[in-house]
């Protein structure tokens, strides 16, 4: 009997760890697909769009009437570039061969689209071995760091030597206050006038 259940004893723990290796293996096979669903999303629509004339908006190919909105909320509200303002513009232009205006909008798009590229062969390896990961944890997180630290690099220099210059042709927007007992209505500026004020053109990615 003592024999038997130490036979259930030791087989509880391997039956466990069969389970979470399963649901191990199911999540990073998951994970993967996701990936590289994600990498052939990008790059599509790197395709599928195009920067305006104006170089700083951009718009689906054919709709080029319908800009997207804006998306930077640093530059809007402040006036001031953020470590990845232009990434956007750099990939559609890079998508398009046009590789001195994807520097031109970013140092370093042509990275992030070699490295969103090479997810797909990556990607596409891994899945074919899950249960034996081609890149570790570590390796990925140095990357992760360097990458950030490139940016954030880059974004200081920007911020030093190249700042952004407020758009004398925009017209700010304004805010209305309403007195209460005389009916009477100010227009105030923003607070700050900046590039991003009243649509400017280079609030974008």
């Amino acid at each position: 009997m003592d024999r038997q259940h130490g036979i259930m004893a030791d087989s509880a723990p391997v039956a466990l760890d069969a389970v979470a290796g399963s649901h191990a293996w199911r999540g990073a096979r998951a994970w993967h697909w996701q990936m590289l669903a994600l990498a052939v999303l990008v790059g599509l629509l790197a395709i599928g769009l195009r920067v305006l004339p104006d170089r700083q908006r951009i718009a689906i190919r054919g709709f080029e009437q319908y800009p997207m909105p804006h998306v930077c909320a640093l530059r809007t509200w402040l006036g001031l570039k953020c470590p990845a303002c232009g990434l956007t513009r750099s990939m559609v232009y890079l998508a398009h061969a046009d590789v001195s205006a994807s520097v031109q909008a970013h140092r370093f798009g042509w990275l992030i689209a070699l490295l969103i590229a090479a997810q797909v062969p990556y990607r596409l390896l891994s899945l074919r071995r899950v249960d034996r990961p081609l890149l570790g944890s570590r390796p990925s997180t140095i990357l992760g760091l360097a990458l950030v630290g490139l940016f954030v690099s880059n974004w200081i220099v920007d911020l030093i030597f190249f700042p952004v210059a407020a758009d004398p042709t925009a017209k700010p927007n304004t805010v209305q206050l309403t007195l209460s007992r005389s009916g009477r209505t100010i227009k105030l500026p923003p607070p700050f006038v900046g590039e991003g004020w009243g649509g400017g053109a280079n609030g974008h990615g």
